[in-house]
């Protein structure tokens, strides 16, 4: 198969391996947040998340790296995801939700991007991006439907 050359689908695509790879998500396997018997249930819900964003940041390396013919760029990592080491799970969980949007929006704007396979691989990992904002919601929904005095 003869690789997709285009520079501007290779920066864009590696601006999105960049939001991948700095996301919240990462924080959450790397850091904890506050747990409680409230939020606990919550919290096992969200376990998957990582593998998926591990398998998206693969995906998207298959893109570049097979497809386009392209490297990825080194990563750049917000200083400002310190901060949320200190918030509770609650009050984690809409900041993850708005960093998974973002990703989707950036990832559903390179649709169509003009070659079949890299079309497919994007729509996958666009699927797999709706079913992570989907657990993301009914983590949410739990924490809001337990009583505040669980805590």
């Amino acid at each position: 198969m003869k690789p997709f050359e285009s520079k501007t689908l290779s920066e864009k695509l590696n601006h999105l391996l960049q939001l991948h790879r700095g996301s919240l998500i990462r924080h959450l396997n790397e850091a904890q947040p506050y747990l409680s018997a409230r939020t606990y249930q919550a919290w096992q819900q969200l376990q998957e998340l990582q593998d998926h964003r591990q398998q998206r940041t693969e995906q998207i390396v298959y893109i570049l790296d097979l497809l386009c013919d392209s490297r990825p760029l080194p990563n750049v990592y917000e200083q400002s995801v310190a901060f949320f080491h200190f918030l509770s799970l609650d009050a984690l969980l809409p900041h993850l939700l708005e960093n998974l949007n973002d990703i989707h929006q950036n990832a559903v704007s390179l649709l169509p991007c003009g070659h079949a396979d890299i079309d497919l691989q994007l729509k996958t990992l666009i699927q797999s991006l709706e079913s992570d904002i989907q657990s993301v919601l009914k983590a949410m929904q739990a924490i809001s439907a337990m009583p505040l005095s669980v805590d």
